[in-house]
């Protein structure tokens, strides 16, 4: 008997101390308090500098380079490129788009930057001139440009240009077209580059019919990249190039073939009584 309580007294003696040689027990986890640790703790590994895609557009091709000018305003300069025809590469020496990264800027877009337009036309009277200005006005503002200035430039006896110089965040792309020896094949064709390039998603600012000579005609389409995403981009506005004035009605040509009419504008000192471009939603 005295050796069955000795062994009982052994075993509640021990108890205790096994308890105390035990792990001690972690408190219970808490999601919210891990994730706060996540956040707060410091990583001290390097950081990729942030970066930004700038589209960048064929402008011209020169001296076997093709040239290209970018959203951001760089101008590139790249080799031609000789296409491979046995591969199924279309013939052309240039590409009509270069899309890189750059470093983002405050909230990755780049800051307002000063530019300025320069009239490719040649006109008669400060008269036409001044309509051609208004009308380029008028488009840029449409594409949220800050003019901050305009004048007539005299080149000459009867000729006359203009300039304007605005603020926007997008750079302006002037698109040159080639020589006709017809104004009606020069319009014609100005129309479907406006159409093909707002089918590309650009926002169209203005057009300007070029008259070199007697019997040679080019235009020049200015435009901005558009900033929307391919998938955000909502309902866009349809360009319509005046056709015609008939019985006091300005007749139009839009994208897509459709046709616009509407009633001419009084006559007025520096107004037309139709107006060379125009948008509809």
């Amino acid at each position: 008997m005295n050796i069955i309580a000795n062994f009982l007294i052994a075993i509640s003696l021990a108890a205790p101390a096994a308890a105390e040689q035990r792990a001690p027990q972690l408190p219970p986890i808490d999601a919210g308090s891990v994730w706060n640790q996540i956040n707060n703790q410091h990583n001290n590994l390097p950081q990729p500098a942030p970066v930004t895609l700038d589209t960048c557009v064929f402008t011209e091709f020169r001296n076997n380079k093709c040239y290209f000018k970018c959203q951001s305003g760089a101008i590139l300069k790249e080799p031609a490129m000789r296409p491979d025809f046995s591969a199924g590469e279309p013939a052309g020496a240039c590409a009509t788009h270069i899309i890189r990264t750059i470093p983002a800027g405050p909230l990755g877009k780049a800051a307002a930057g000063r530019q300025t337009f320069n009239s490719f036309g040649s006109y008669s009277t400060r008269q036409e001139a001044a309509l051609a200005m208004e009308q380029t006005l008028n488009g840029l503002n449409y594409a949220k440009a800050k003019i901050t200035g305009s004048k007539l430039v005299t080149k000459g006896p009867n000729d006359y240009d203009f300039q304007i110089t605005f603020l926007s965040r997008r750079s302006l792309i002037v698109y040159p077209g080639v020589s006709f020896r017809r104004e009606a094949d020069a319009y014609n064709q100005m129309f479907d580059r406006v159409e093909r390039l707002e089918n590309e998603g650009n926002d169209v600012a203005f057009t300007e019919l070029v008259r070199s000579g007697p019997t040679d005609y080019s235009y020049v389409v200015g435009y901005f990249v558009s900033e929307e995403e391919p998938s955000r981009r909502s309902v866009k506005a349809r360009a319509c190039i005046f056709s015609k004035l008939e019985n006091d009605t300005c007749m139009y040509k839009c994208t897509g073939g459709s046709a616009y009419s509407r009633p001419a504008l009084p006559a007025a000192e520096f107004q037309a009584p139709c107006t060379p471009i125009l948008f509809q939603i």
